[in-house]
């Protein structure tokens, strides 16, 4: 991207078109200062949505330590913090524009929407709710959020044919097929599983697990009964986060219901902060707040000392710091997909087409991501022969996103997983990493 000065075009894998603002600040801090600079940015992000979140408590009359705390004791959000990722760019978006909300700064909020919507497409519903909440006022911010948001979505516009790239109106690379299982709508299981969300994200869900992705924490469920405090009269202002709130947390119900694909705790992270202002004020009007109080604080302290620990453990402070050989670094930090992909970029296997792997680092211009796991499906009869007539000349193959295709998204059934399984396998072996009996990655000479 930073040879061409765009980002790659590649029809049919959705995320190359979504809004980028966060992604492009992160561009140019790579290109100004080097590899380490995104995590540095993104560490400065998540700071000053902390900050942002203080501010708002003060404002709606909430503790902000026990804001700042309650943030502290979500494993996810502290994992997050050290990732050039999207979610604290919406989250600091969010808790700036519900704090002009509140303040009756239609400027302030057209601004703020505006750059959730340029950041993140799943912002949308986000601020849609927020909108509802603060109407008819909110109404006079949509020329400014507009005027921000706006280039994004002309962009994706003019390369796909639909600024909302693939919802609504499909576009280029789009098919049938593909729509229809990305939006396959709720099953039954989904529907309990949506059904016990709470529970399963604060008690049951492990980030990097197949659980959400994400860890809230069981201080959130155990705290929930707060809420419900009849102490004190909540303002407009905290009627009006609150409405937001359940409005978000039922938009997030329905990205579920709509698709597999979309049953993400991370979805839900933008409103966080948010949430965390209100649930302290809950708290601190709850006639047991002494032992609620204690039990946000210690938990926050367990977690911000194991946080610590693992970085000083790992290899973050030795790479971060440039201690360490910058290929080092990767290799204890991405493992075995770091090494499968770096063999892939090797000449006698690029260009390479990656299958149920969506991740995209350190790929060559050629390299193509399987972004929703199901390039297979949409590669006609024949994949391999698919790919050898596009010119790739090797395969690398994620057999553990292979497993999840099949097991929790039931790509295929047992006996045609087995199939395509022998199909891949059949191929010449350029490199297998991870235990020898079941590896994690493949690499396969196409031709």
């Amino acid at each position: 991207m930073l040879e061409t000065g765009r980002y790659p075009d590649l029809p049919g894998a959705p995320h190359f078109y979504f809004p980028k603002l966060g992604e492009t600040v992160y561009a140019w801090a790579f290109a100004l200062g080097g590899d380490r600079a995104p995590r540095v940015l993104a560490l400065m992000v998540a700071g000053v949505t902390v900050w942002a979140a203080g501010r708002l408590a003060c404002r709606l009359g909430a503790p902000p330590a026990l804001s700042i705390a309650l943030l502290a004791t979500v494993p996810s959000a502290l994992e997050l913090a050290t990732w050039a990722y999207t979610d604290y760019w919406v989250s600091l978006w969010l808790v700036l524009a519900v704090g002009a909300l509140l303040s009756r700064d239609r400027t302030g909020l057209g601004l703020w929407a505006g750059a959730a919507l340029a950041t993140k497409l799943t912002a949308v519903g986000f601020i849609l709710v927020l909108g509802l909440v603060g109407l008819p006022g909110s109404l006079r911010a949509v020329p400014v959020a507009g005027l921000i948001a706006f280039p994004w979505y002309l962009d994706t516009w003019v390369r796909t044919g639909n600024p909302v790239y693939p919802f609504l109106f499909g576009g280029v690379g789009w098919t049938p097929d593909r729509a229809a299982w990305w939006g396959g709508g709720p099953d039954l299981a989904r529907l309990l599983r949506l059904a016990a969300a709470p529970v399963e994200l604060s008690t049951l869900a492990t980030a990097g697990t197949l659980s959400y992705d994400f860890t809230l924490g069981p201080v959130w469920l155990a705290t929930f009964p707060a809420l419900f405090s009849r102490r004190g009269t909540g303002s407009e202002g905290v009627r009006a986060v609150a409405w937001f709130l359940a409005g978000s947390f039922a938009y997030w119900l329905g990205l579920g219901a709509f698709s597999a694909n979309l049953m993400q705790g991370r979805l839900l992270f933008p409103v966080l902060p948010v949430a965390a202002v209100l649930w302290a004020r809950a708290i601190d009007l709850f006639k047991w707040r002494v032992f609620l109080r204690a039990a946000v604080a210690i938990v926050a302290a367990v977690n911000l000392l194991s946080l610590w620990g693992g970085v000083l453990a790992g290899p973050l402070a030795g790479g971060g710091l440039g201690l360490v050989p910058a290929s080092a670094f990767y290799d204890r930090t991405l493992g075995s997909y770091y090494r499968a992909v770096t063999a892939a970029a090797a000449a006698e296997a690029a260009p390479a087409v990656l299958v149920w792997e969506p991740r995209a680092y350190f790929c060559l211009p050629g390299c193509r991501p399987d972004d929703l796991i199901d390039l297979w499906r949409v590669s006609g009869p024949d994949p391999v022969e698919t790919w050898r007539s596009q010119g790739f000349n090797s395969v690398l193959v994620s057999w553990r996103g292979f497993d999840y295709a099949v097991q929790v998204w039931g790509n295929f059934s047992q006996e045609e997983a087995e199939r395509v399984r022998t199909r891949l396998r059949s191929l010449p072996v350029l490199g297998e990493w991870g235990p020898p009996d079941r590896p994690e990655y493949g690499l396969y000479r196409l031709r």
